[in-house]
């Protein structure tokens, strides 16, 4: 083979592999409460990776009950710590992965015709009054910030006294959803979507942060089933970068940002 010929071989090498590099994608399992900030967060990561990210969102235990049944995902973020926990201990998600990314909290949502004052909202009269008719909140059964609103604001015996009105939503952003259509009164949901332009600009609609003590600790982990552990692991370790934090703190969720060592919230 000529010198040429060597040359052109050698180029040829390298943009196929480059191009192998640009074709890495990463399937993303990702909490509903993640809907407004993953889109920027992935921006970031293919500008600077050129892997591509797909997502599919839901509630956590949904998600987590489709990766039980083998659905082809390689990394997963959910709602809680829990259920990226109980899919390491099985075996499910790769040993030394799972790691906390973020923090949330809740937001309480409430339809300003009806009236209502801040104070009233605030001292969860709201959820006790005859004009507020539905109340939504993500289902408890697969939803962690469901489980939130019952163990944090609807507490006993308040539960008790509004358990009628409650309108369980599939997840946390449908129970927002809920709210800002009408169909539900109040709304018992995640700080970062209430955060959404939608929701933040809207006359119809009025939010009120309800920070939880502790905060609702978020995880990850890279699944077992992933296809490229590689560009699995950098997407994951992106999530710990400043610029992540920063994309993740402008959306509401609590961060710990190295470069001033402080726990965050909007």
């Amino acid at each position: 083979m000529s010198g040429l010929s060597r040359t052109l071989a050698a180029l040829i090498c390298a943009v196929l592999s480059a191009g192998s590099v640009n074709a890495q994608e990463v399937r993303v399992a990702a909490a509903s409460d993640l809907r407004f900030v993953m889109p920027e967060i992935v921006k970031a990561f293919e500008t600077t990776s050129g892997a591509k990210v797909t997502i599919t969102y839901g509630a956590s235990g949904t998600l987590f009950a489709q990766i039980q049944n083998g659905a082809p995902f390689d990394v997963f973020l959910s709602a809680d710590m829990e259920y990226p926990k109980k899919l390491e201990e099985a075996g499910l998600a790769l040993s030394g992965t799972l790691r906390s990314y973020a923090a949330g909290s809740l937001a309480v949502l409430y339809r300003r015709d009806l009236g209502f004052t801040r104070e009233e909202v605030a001292s969860n009269a709201i959820f006790l009054d005859a004009r507020v008719k539905k109340i939504a909140i993500a289902n408890p059964a697969h939803a962690p910030y469901g489980r939130a609103a019952i163990r944090y604001v609807l507490v006993p015996p308040l539960y008790e006294k509004v358990k009628d009105k409650l309108l369980l939503a599939e997840n946390v952003a449908q129970a927002t959803q809920f709210v800002e259509s009408g169909n539900a009164d109040v709304g018992i949901v995640s700080h970062s979507l209430a955060m959404a332009p939608g929701l933040r600009d809207s006359t119809t609609v009025g939010v009120l942060p309800h920070f939880l003590e502790p905060p609702l600790e978020q995880g990850g982990v890279i699944l077992n089933r992933t296809t490229d552990k590689d560009a699995a692991k950098r997407f994951l370790g992106f999530l710990d970068s400043i610029e992540a934090k920063r994309i993740l703190r402008s959306h509401g969720f609590a961060v710990v940002i190295p470069e001033d060592d402080k726990k965050i919230a909007q």
